[in-house]
């Protein structure tokens, strides 16, 4: 996939190499249950209203401080 950046003109210039992928994450049952920790703690936070869920989707879920975001 090219992605297109502008170029010293201020053009817009498309990449003639793919982007590297991400490295694959080596799920070791350490990692995954630091991580399961991780998503009960921040829904704890959540129920409390400290932290508020910024986005819907299903995956890259972002959360910020709940101070921050009020208005």
């Amino acid at each position: 996939m090219a992605r297109s950046s502008p170029d010293t003109d201020g053009n817009s210039a498309t990449r003639s190499k793919p982007l590297c992928p991400r490295p694959s994450i080596d799920w070791t049952p350490k990692l995954r249950s630091k991580l399961d920790r991780a998503w009960l703690a921040l829904g704890h936070l959540e129920q409390l209203g400290i932290v508020r869920k910024l986005t819907a989707r299903k995956r890259n879920h972002l959360f910020s401080y709940a101070g921050y975001t009020k208005s």
